[in-house]
This record gives C-alpha cells, structure tokens and sequence, in this order.
C-alpha cells in the first residue's frame, strides 16, 4: 500500500503570504514550493508517493477584516506511474471579498529515470516531463452592502458569481534542476455566471535549482524565482532559498 505523508502547514505572519494586491486577481500562496500543484497541474503525480497537504493563514487571529485563507489539496500518482491525478479546494477571503477555487487536475508524465519508484528520499528528485491540465470552478463573494455606502450604484449589490476554470502547465525536472510553465484560467470569465467580474488570466514561470551545503549532502538548499503575470498588473516577481536538513 502507497505510503502516505501528510505535510501540515501553518502560515501565521503576513510576511509568509507573497500576494501583491490588485483587483479581483487569483491569490499565491508562500507555500507553492511544497504544493506547487496550486499553480501548475503539471505536478499531479510528480512523485511516486501521495500528498495531502493543508495550509492555513489568518483563522488563528482576531483582527476583523484581515486576510485569511485555507486550503487542503489531494495529490496522488495512479498505478500507472505515467499518471498523476489532483484535487482541492483553495479558500481566500480579505474584507469583504472572498474567492473559492475547487479544481481537479491531470497529469501524463514522460519519464526518463530508469528506477522512478525507488523509495522517496527528500534529496530525490526524477528526471521527469510533465504535460498537465486542470478543470474546476472559481466562486466569487463580494458583499459590498457591509461598507455602508449610500447613493452609489456600484456598492448596492452584493456580487457572487460562478466562474468555470480550464488551466494548463508544463513542468521539467532533472535532478536538481527544474522549470515549470503554466496558464491557471484560460477561459478567463468568458463563461462566468455574471458579467460583473473581471478577472484576467495568470501566467506563470518558474524555476529552480537544488545544491548541497555539506559534503555528506545532509543539508539542500534550493535557491528559486517565480514571474507572475497578470494583463492590466506590474509583472510580479517572487525569489526564496529553501533549506531542507
């Protein structure tokens, strides 16, 4: 039976959440190094292992109207080691808006490592290209009627809105190399319940690189550069060293 590791992340300072503030765009998460599946399906099934994983930021306080979000995600390989599967639902609230993404992803894996179902090391990483795709919905909250603003019809509708969601990515990983391209809603809001939210489409780009800090290879450190962009928004730009021992 496929062991199971369960990684428990708790987010409790603002400085964890990398998310520059722009209207009605997708959140990013100070943990899509271990859960890069939130912004490229891609990784479905990346390792031989299955993942649950659980963040949370913002429940634990008490300071009405600051940011808050949770999100668990399921990410599994299936008996065909060629074949990953994903799924999860992502919570994100700030004021009175909040957006939740549930989503289900696929991925087909071409792999060039001869022995890719080896036990999972933390310092293992397959030579593997990765084609992925990822279908769900993205459901939009605002209750503007709770600012109290009178005599503007922009604030006298509460606005909650449907918005079907096709994304795609590609990711190549060789030892301690890796790179990674995704779009995460191609369709925009061209199939939205309502026409009064506009979000646009993210892309993303990545990489990164692993290297040992010792001679024993005891402690990896893995230095890492996300773009985020965003049409109408300033190109986004995300660097964090990771250290694993």
């Amino acid at each position: 039976m496929r062991k199971i590791y369960i990684i428990l992340t708790v987010i409790m300072l603002s400085s964890n959440y990398l998310c520059s503030v722009f209207a009605q765009q997708t959140p990013v998460f100070a943990d899509y190094n271990y859960n890069t599946l939130l912004i490229n399906p891609a990784h479905a099934g990346f390792y031989s292992n299955t993942d649950i994983t659980l963040t949370n930021r913002g429940y634990l306080n008490q300071f009405e109207g600051s940011p808050r979000n949770i999100g668990l995600v399921f990410n599994s390989p299936l008996k065909s080691e060629k074949v990953g599967l994903g799924a999860g639902f992502i919570s994100d609230e700030i004021g009175v808006t909040r957006t939740t993404n549930l989503f289900a992803s696929y991925a087909y894996k071409l792999i060039f490592d001869h022995n890719y179902n080896r036990a999972r090391w933390w310092s293992y990483n397959p030579n593997v290209l990765s084609f992925g795709i990822t279908a769900g919905a993205l459901l939009f909250n605002e209750n503007l009627q709770e600012l109290g603003i009178q005599n503007d019809p922009n604030f006298e509708n509460n606005i909650n809105t449907t918005i079907p969601t096709i994304g795609i990515g590609i990711l190549y990983n060789r030892e301690r190399i890796y790179i990674g391209f995704s779009a995460q809603n191609v369709l925009g809001t061209s199939l939205a319940s309502g026409d009064d939210v506009a979000i646009e489409t993210p892309y993303y780009a990545y990489m990164g690189y692993r290297f040992f800090a010792t001679r024993f290879q005891e402690v990896m450190i893995k230095p890492n550069v996300l773009l985020k962009y965003v049409s109408g928004a300033p190109l986004q730009l995300y660097i964090s060293f990771l250290k694993h021992i």
